[in-house]
């Protein structure tokens, strides 16, 4: 089966949080599945990619800049879509998140 993980910061095993959990998940689900990463990430967030070599695939994508008070002033008042969805929201993640579900 292929599972493709979602992940809004780098999953790792170099932290104590959501991402080392994430991360065993990932580990322990890799040893009879197809696990594939779409993740967004840091400058520096580099280094832990070769921990993440039983992923199949990995595709990442730089984290948005935070948008400007403002901007999420008038999010918040004028759009429907939840504050929390727009503050990650990028359309590149989105254009890879569409190829990979595809596959």
């Amino acid at each position: 089966m292929k599972i493709l993980f979602l992940c809004k910061e780098l999953p790792h095993a170099r932290v104590v949080g959501g991402p080392i959990i994430v991360y065993n998940r990932m580990k322990y689900l890799s040893r009879k599945h197809e696990v594939h990463l779409l993740s967004f990430y840091n400058p520096g967030d580099e280094a832990f990619l070769t921990s993440l070599d039983f992923c199949s695939r990995i595709e990442l994508v730089e984290t948005p800049p935070p948008r400007s008070l403002l901007r999420e002033i008038y999010d918040y008042l004028f759009s429907s879509t939840p504050n929390y969805m727009l503050k990650l929201y990028s359309p590149e993640l989105k254009r890879k998140l569409g190829g990979m579900a595809k596959e």
